[in-house]
């Protein structure tokens, strides 16, 4: 017995002891995988070119899979899903069907695929589409002829030693119309039946290819793989509700959940999470069910899902999250996608889940005391810390309170900076800061908790003596409204409000009738309204004079 038909006999036995249908646990935790957890990868025609499988001669056919078989094994890939066909074709030599543009006509791809595949210890499954004669038009399911053409197809498949027949779910799809075999027009787009004869159509020929199959071969397994919305399947003519309550028609789903937990353009919708609880509630345990992953969208700017580019452990906590839910495993799309560059950190995070790879060391924690804040101006704050060895840079953390919730507002991606300002704040108001070291997409622990307020700088002041008066200048503050002079007699004495400067672009000012041959000390500070209330800078350095 194959391994998907192996998970599919465990399904139906433990129904309700397996499995746990309870609430989902969080992304963090670590659930189990399934026993025999299927981790597969689709293959399709259009991979073929990008990973030499479309080689002119055999040994260089061989050779090229054997090194993607190697790849895809070290990311813990144990089923294939090979493209046999894609557009009333095949890949292999057929009597019936046109070879694909893709491949070679010197040698059988696919005979070679399930010989590479097998002597890895993988498994390998032929992957159709049953109607697609293009994008324009397919077969149209309401002809008799066009399930005996798509038997046909899974006929010659089924002379391989394959493990198992996967059709996409691209039934009712066309963009204009549908055919005959015979490449006669049957129906226009919009004649297309009501979605229960779509369904009633499409359930002909799949109960029909799930007997054959049986009678030809019992250990291969038959599953379909539907859209990620299961009003969309029923649409579309995918009636997945029968396929899930009866018997006859399917061994498994495995729905493509393309969506990150991240997705909208807030970024605040887990679409993911939602489309494996719907699934998981209509399956409620009666087929086995896999889950289709996006792997070629990881690392990609996508505008309605910036999750993926968010996260570098979306396909990880996918994964945990589907294991949580009951789900026997997963399939990658696509095979190219496995040498992507930016799809490497995710699969780097997959390989550590499943034990195929050791997580980077976490740096040391920032300690507590090397976090600094303290006023630049304003309406900025400069933050300043102890640079660490071995990190690849720094994540900044601002909260509104101490206890408030904090966001990130800065990468930092040079390990030996050590400052940051961070402007465009308001006077008076307080911030609060934490910091970590990261290394790739490990963390360090958080510093202690720091704050700051803004406040405008302090102004520096020069004193001339005169005749019984004193001369006082500074420099223009930024963002000050006005300035506060105090004096004290002497040097020790107590300092008093003199003058109040209303005008933050005032520079000077004349002290008169004081004290002849007597010291005197002043010192300034700015000021900022906020509100119609003063945020006073900090004190100028005093300076004493003696008066003439």
């Amino acid at each position: 017995m194959k391994r998907i038909g192996i998970i599919f006999m465990i399904t139906a036995l433990l129904l309700g002891g397996a499995f746990t249908y309870g609430p989902q646990r969080p992304e963090t935790s670590f659930a189990a995988a399934a026993k025999g957890e299927l981790r597969g990868i689709w293959v399709s025609v259009f991979d073929l070119p990008k990973l030499g499988l479309n080689a002119s001669n055999e040994a260089a056919f061989i050779k090229n899979a054997d090194q993607f078989l190697t790849d895809a094994k070290s990311n813990g890939i144990n089923t294939v899903f090979l493209h046999v066909r894609a557009f009333d074709d095949a890949i292999y030599p057929s009597k019936t069907f046109r070879r694909n543009q893709y491949v070679s006509s010197s040698y059988d791809p696919l005979q070679l695929m399930i010989q590479q595949a097998h002597k890895k210890g993988m498994e390998l499954h032929a992957w159709m589409n049953p109607y697609r004669l293009d994008y324009n038009y397919y077969l149209d399911p309401a002809q008799a002829s066009t399930s005996e053409r798509i038997k046909k197809a899974v006929s010659e498949v089924m002379a391989y030693d394959i493990d198992g027949i996967h059709f996409d779910d691209y039934f009712y799809h066309a963009e204009k119309g549908y055919k005959n075999v015979n490449g006669t027009i049957t129906i226009q787009k919009e004649q297309e039946p009501s979605p229960p004869v779509k369904r009633a159509n499409v359930n002909a020929m799949v109960s029909s290819i799930y007997s054959y199959i049986k009678t030809k071969k019992a250990d291969a397994v038959f599953g379909i793989s539907p859209q990620g919305s299961l009003e969309n399947c029923r649409l579309g003519g995918a009636d997945i509700d029968r396929w899930i309550s009866q018997s006859g028609y399917v061994d498994y789903l495995m729905p493509q959940i393309y969506w990150s937990n991240q997705w909208g353009s807030k970024a605040d919708r887990a679409m993911f999470s939602e489309r494996i609880a719907e699934w998981k509630r209509l399956n409620n345990g009666r087929k086995t069910l896999y889950a289709g992953l996006a792997l070629y969208r990881t690392g990609t700017a996508i505008s309605d899902d910036p999750g993926w580019m968010k996260k570098s452990t979306n396909l990880k906590d996918q994964v945990q999250i589907l294991r949580s839910s009951g789900l026997a495993g997963y399939t990658l799309f696509s095979g190219q996608d496995l040498y992507r560059s930016a799809a490497q950190k995710e699969l780097s995070q997959l390989r550590v889940l499943l034990g195929l790879e050791t997580a980077p060391s976490v740096p040391k924690p920032i300690p507590a005391q090397a976090l600094q804040v303290s006023a630049s101006s304003y309406n900025s704050l400069k933050l300043s810390w102890k640079t660490l060895p071995g990190v690849s840079g720094y994540q900044i953390y601002r909260a509104a309170s101490k206890g408030g919730t904090y966001k990130k507002i800065k990468t930092i991606d040079k390990a030996q900076t050590s400052t940051y300002k961070d402007s465009s704040l308001v006077s008076g108001k307080s911030y609060y800061y934490k910091i970590r070291g990261y290394k790739g997409s490990q963390y360090g622990a958080f510093s202690t908790v720091k704050s700051g307020t803004p406040k405008p700088s302090a102004p520096k002041i020069s004193v001339k003596a005169g005749k019984r008066s004193a001369a006082i200048k500074w420099k223009k503050i930024s963002g000050a409204n006005g300035y506060v002079l105090y004096r004290a007699a002497g040097t020790k004495g107590k300092f008093k409000t003199i003058r109040t400067i209303k005008s933050g672009s005032t520079i000077k000012y004349t002290n008169k009738k004081l004290a002849k041959k007597k010291k005197y000390t002043f010192r300034m500070r700015a000021y900022r309204l906020v509100k119609g209330k003063r945020v006073y800078s900090g004190y100028s350095s005093k300076v004493t004079v003696r008066i003439k």
